[in-house]
């Protein structure tokens, strides 16, 4: 099956080359890389495949009369010896941690190292892959940065990994990447920025933006660490995670964070604040003590004193007249049937001062039934205790 591939130019005049399959830097699972020689120099390229989802069918047409039917498009990127190395050097170092020379740390690799992950069964690690690492120059000049070295006579040296010489390395390629001006144009960089709430225009509420340089700067290098992480393996990820604490940019993040929940309740703020005002705090609750606050207490009392939001679907159900709708309870009574949709129960329809004065003349009507009953008399105390006919003592 064909397979569009992108190549660099210089590969084509390229004197030797060579694919090997070799542990991912980040994941340790198998990946492949093209190793090369010209006439500039060698280097390591990593093979990227950028493909179309599983439920999409897509294919390339080269020229005029070829079609390509696998969608995918393999792509040869430069990668840095450095990331290759670590893992490499930490297996040969696994049981010996002392000085080794260049040709014995390759080969105590090649006896220590392999795949993980799930595609760890599928392939088995080459040892004359591993071994092929030796004879380019730009893996010599990373072995330079990565470890101590000592002379051991002549051309020869011995190496050793350190953890500092590797700490250092990478916290310059971090500040190399924060500086670059591809922060202005890279789109997944601009986005990046974004998310870590530097805006280029204006900031989340609306008006100018006023964010330090510090800011901008750690919202970069926390970037540019998440760049690299990508060839570093988790324990390495933390080493350099924990070398930048980025405390004004969590403060900043925390803050905007309260700001945007605060707008979510209290929509009013976003419209005073889209105004070029010379004082910033105006508009907002609490005046200028609502932005000295870096805590966000004054955020919060904000939101406690907002009031809640009715949607306006919400406030015309509230408008409804509903005195002669049916109430659900209405359609469980015991006595009689319940009402159709078209009549309207009696105690529903009326008005309740309606009730007050039906009540009122059923009093009237059971006071004049008792009067006109015969043996009554109006002014004739009643008794709960029953009467008895009297006994014949008490007749004599």
């Amino acid at each position: 099956m064909q397979t569009l591939t992108v190549l660099p130019d210089y590969l084509r005049t390229a004197a030797w080359t060579r694919l090997v399959r070799l542990p991912h830097p980040s994941t340790g699972g198998p990946a492949l890389f093209l190793l090369y020689k010209t006439a500039a120099g060698d280097g390591i390229l990593e093979l990227q495949a950028i493909k179309p989802d599983e439920h999409e069918k897509r294919s390339w047409f080269v020229g005029k009369e070829t079609v390509c039917s696998d969608g995918r498009l393999l792509l040869f990127t430069p990668i840095d010896a450095v990331y290759l190395l670590v893992r490499v050097l930490e297996a040969a170092q696994s049981t010996n941690k002392s000085f080794l020379p260049l040709g014995d740390i390759f080969g105590s690799a090649a006896d220590h190292l392999g795949f993980t992950g799930k595609e760890a069964e599928d392939f088995v690690l080459q040892s004359s892959d591993i071994a092929a690492l030796e004879h380019l120059t730009c893996v010599q000049g990373a072995l330079e940065k990565l470890c101590d070295a000592r002379d051991l006579g002549g051309e020869l040296k011995a190496y050793r990994l350190s953890e500092r010489r590797l700490c250092d390395y990478l916290a310059a390629r971090v500040e190399m990447i924060a500086r670059s001006p591809a922060f202005a144009t890279c789109g997944a960089l601009v986005s990046g920025l974004s998310k870590a709430g530097i805006h280029t225009s204006e900031d989340c509420l609306g008006g100018p933006t006023d964010i330090s340089d510090i800011v901008k700067q750690q919202a970069r290098e926390q970037i540019a660490i998440q760049l690299l992480s990508q060839y570093l393996s988790p324990e390495h990820q933390t080493l350099l995670r924990d070398r930048y604490k980025h405390e004004e940019l969590a403060q900043h993040l925390e803050r905007d964070s309260i700001t945007a929940e605060l707008l979510t309740h209290m929509p009013g703020l976003r419209k005073p604040l889209a105004h070029e005002n010379s004082n910033p705090s105006e508009g907002l609750p609490d005046g200028p003590a609502f932005h000295k606050t870096s805590s966000g207490a004054g955020l919060a009392a904000a939101k406690k004193k907002a009031k809640p939001l009715v949607s306006s679907g919400v406030a015309r159900l509230a408008k409804v007249n509903t005195s002669r709708v049916h109430k659900l309870s209405s359609f469980f009574t015991k006595k009689g049937t319940p009402p159709s949709a078209g009549a309207t129960p009696e105690s529903e329809s009326q008005n309740p001062l309606d009730e007050v004065r039906d009540g009122s003349q059923r009093s009237a009507s059971q006071d004049s039934a008792t009067k006109d009953a015969p043996g009554s008399s109006a002014n004739e105390p009643t008794s709960s205790v029953p009467m008895t006919a009297p006994s014949a003592g008490a007749a004599a």
